[in-house]
């Protein structure tokens, strides 16, 4: 305190000066309508700059929260898309009753921790048991399919990428009927990926769009996985090797959707019958 004061009495003829320039100037403005105005322009003009300053900190510091809400609002918008519905009808002579059910919703997620450079990449979401995610799921994003939920706990969980070495998924033309699974070698880059089992019949052409069809029941059919990007056949065999440019880009892997498949467990009790009476 004694500092203080020190400071403001060897000071004080400045802070004298000032005062009087402030009262000066006050009466100026008070006197004089142009002066006034000009004042008021300025102060106007400064407030409006520090209130425009004010909402780009505001809005900045609120953006992460905006984004959830778009994620959420997202896997809503999505879970009400006519491909999350299973189509129901019957034919009787001409008439033909149609009906549709929700077979899948989405869960909205962030991805925590990932790897995109070992020969079985991982990646961990901040959504577990208590969010409604159980193992089996699939996992997709805006650009396409990202791959399959592993282990759970309550509020996290872990994922296998297409760039897994065990993963495999089923894909098909986008245009075409012709399907065959989608692995990932270790030798390939986290942008690659390979597509098998396409007969030699098949009309290929690079850039052609490979997409989720349903016979895994993870995705609803027509999720992009990649497009062709080269593809070679030996004379002596009958299926194309393909290799995919993958829609997925894991390296800037942030905001995903876990893909819940509302009629899997029907799916899964009636094939199980059948494996029974083979």
């Amino acid at each position: 305190m004694q500092y203080l004061l020190q400071f403001l009495w060897k000071r004080r003829i400045l802070f004298a000066f000032i005062a009087m320039q402030a009262v000066a100037l006050t009466l100026v403005v008070r006197a004089n309508s142009y002066h006034r105005t000009a004042v008021a322009t300025s102060a106007n003009a400064v407030t409006g700059s520090m209130m425009e300053n004010y909402r780009y900190v505001r809005d900045f510091i609120n953006l992460s929260q905006t984004n959830r809400n778009l994620a959420s609002e997202n896997a809503t918008l999505r879970s009400a898309l006519k491909s999350s519905y299973f189509q129901m009808y019957a034919d009787h002579d001409t008439v033909v009753d149609t009906l549709y059910i929700q077979q899948y919703s989405f869960i909205d997620a962030e991805v925590i921790n990932s790897s995109i450079h070992k020969r079985n990449n991982y990646l961990t979401l901040n959504r577990g048991s208590a969010h409604g995610v159980q193992p089996d799921m699939g996992v997709i994003n805006s650009d396409g399919v990202v791959g399959i939920v592993t282990d759970v706990s309550k509020h996290y969980s872990t994922v296998i990428p297409i760039i897994h070495g065990r993963t495999s998924l089923s894909g098909r033309f986008k245009n075409a009927p012709y399907f065959g699974p989608v692995s990932w070698p270790a030798t390939f880059g986290y942008r690659e990926a390979r597509w098998s089992d396409i007969p030699r019949q098949a009309r290929i052409h690079v850039g052609d769009t490979v997409v989720t069809d349903t016979r895994s029941g993870l995705y609803p059919s027509g999720i992009p996985i990649g497009v062709v990007d080269t593809f070679y056949i030996e004379p002596q065999d009958q299926f194309y090797e393909i290799d995919v440019v993958l829609a997925v880009d894991f390296a800037a892997l942030e905001k995903v959707y876990i893909v819940k498949n509302l009629l899997k467990g029907e799916r899964a009790l009636l094939e199980m019958r059948r494996n029974n009476d083979e």
